[in-house]
């Protein structure tokens, strides 16, 4: 069984100085743009099944909003009963009005970046394919053939790719 808790919650317990490990499961970049003070981040593809805690530790699992923590919390169930998941994640406890840390100037995460390049291809294909040839309209099957294979397999061919960026070599 998965023990929720609220930003309100969770905030007043950091107030009254409760011990708490709160583990970010986004990815890197997410995690640079904004985080809860003191969390710490791990990708979710790497949580295990035991997370090291210091004796009268408590463990808060987050994420955007609610569902890769809620996962994370599933993974960790069997060695820690008490894992707690921040509801509505990042973006509830930044429209609790609560702080955060980070760099909103941070690079956008690779999957952000894909959905820009994908969204530009489709839109330059629809301009070209109306306006100077028909021809441009299989210009769409870029991005529409990538989602389909990353859906299938895991594996996005744009994500790869844009990770060996430069501006994302830095923080991977």
């Amino acid at each position: 069984m998965r023990n929720d808790i609220s930003p309100a919650d969770l905030n007043r317990m950091i107030s009254a100085g409760a011990r708490l490990r709160i583990i970010d499961v986004r990815s890197p970049g997410e995690f640079a743009l904004a985080h809860i003070p003191g969390a710490v981040n791990q990708p979710l593809e790497t949580v295990g099944a035991r997370i090291p805690l210091d004796e009268g530790e408590g463990l808060v699992v987050v994420c955007q909003a609610g569902g890769r923590s809620a996962t994370a919390c599933e993974r960790l169930s069997a060695e820690h009963p008490d894992a707690m998941n921040l509801l509505g994640g990042t973006s509830a406890w930044k429209d609790a009005g609560f702080r955060v840390d980070g760099d909103p100037k941070a690079p956008w995460s690779p999957e952000r970046q894909v959905h820009l390049v994908a969204g530009l291809l489709l839109a330059t294909s629809l301009v070209l394919g109306s306006v100077v040839d028909r021809a441009w309209f299989y210009l769409a099957t870029l991005p529409a053939g990538g989602f389909l294979l990353d859906a299938f397999t895991g594996a996005c061919m744009m994500r790869i790719l844009l990770r060996r960026m430069p501006w994302n070599r830095a923080r991977a």
